[in-house]
């Protein structure tokens, strides 16, 4: 009868502790339940391409973006690419036109694996802190996280994308064009 006893004394105590568990739990789901999705939404693009070129290594390769009259966090970016040689890989950060400061994280690494001169679409995206761009200038930079060739499309007219102070910069020099980029915001 003793033993009775203290197991039902147990069950009781484990049933008290983790119905407190239990309750949370279930308020948790029903929290998610009713949690406004953000997805993200085409803030800035520039759809159109017309030439390639070759990206360089390091922080060199850049296309300048207008300020969009809002602060905006990005989650997503999209550009037109194909490889030449071996696939390779990139990532893109974000920075002011300054380049002295970078807003978040730099994004995943994205393996450029078409070697079709047509490109595809790659989209980059933030497994840790997205960028948060104030209400100012800034630019998209396109890293080469590897020695293999890859080439950026865009436009030749420099003013696909605004006039010719937006313009796509490689191996730091601006070239009178434009990248094909199409930004997502939350």
């Amino acid at each position: 009868m003793k033993k009775l006893i203290l197991i039902f004394m147990a069950l009781s105590f484990f049933s008290v502790c983790f119905a407190g568990s239990i309750q949370d739990m279930h308020k948790a789901v029903i929290a998610r339940k009713n949690a406004t999705v953000v997805t993200c939404t085409t803030q800035v693009s520039q759809l159109e391409d017309n030439t390639s070129n070759g990206l360089y290594a390091g922080d060199t390769n850049w296309q300048e973006i207008k300020a969009q009259g809002v602060e905006i966090t990005i989650c997503q970016i999209d550009i037109l690419a194909y490889y030449t040689g071996a696939a390779a890989d990139l990532h893109v950060e974000v920075w002011n036109t300054a380049r002295d400061t970078q807003y978040g994280d730099d994004s995943s690494i994205v393996s450029i694996d078409t070697a079709d001169a047509g490109g595809a679409v790659y989209s980059f995206t933030w497994s840790g802190t997205e960028p948060v761009v104030p209400n100012a200038d800034f630019v998209i930079l396109f890293v080469k996280d590897d020695a293999n060739g890859s080439r950026l499309l865009g436009h030749g007219d420099e003013t696909k994308y605004e006039d010719t102070n937006y313009d796509l910069f490689i191996n730091s020099t601006d070239i009178d064009e434009d990248a094909y980029f199409n930004i997502y915001v939350r």
